[in-house]
């Protein structure tokens, strides 16, 4: 099942691992626009969809800052992802 980060609240961003695939997923009736991610993200800005979801690549080795801007956001606070973790490997899987 894929990593989804809601965009009202960054839920879920805490099964963030450095070099992930995750999605921002939009559940509102607004389009959304996420900016300033390029210190975490492969891609800088996001373009949201109402109702969508749209597809994200976390760093391999992410600078941070972890907090970005998002036309979206609803809970107190600015907007934030929880700081990736390395990966932890499956059993039978090299680490």
């Amino acid at each position: 099942m894929p990593i989804m980060v809601d965009v009202r609240d960054a839920s879920g961003s805490s099964q963030l691992t450095k070099g992930c695939t995750f999605y921002w997923n939009n559940p509102t009736a607004n389009q959304v626009t996420l900016g300033s991610c390029g210190g975490f993200c492969t891609q800088a800005d996001f373009i949201v969809n109402a109702n969508a979801t749209t597809e994200a690549h976390i760093l391999q080795n992410p600078t941070g800052p972890y907090s970005f801007t998002d036309t979206g956001w609803e809970a107190p606070g600015m907007p934030h992802i929880s700081a990736p973790t390395f990966a932890v490997p499956r059993p039978g899987e090299a680490a």
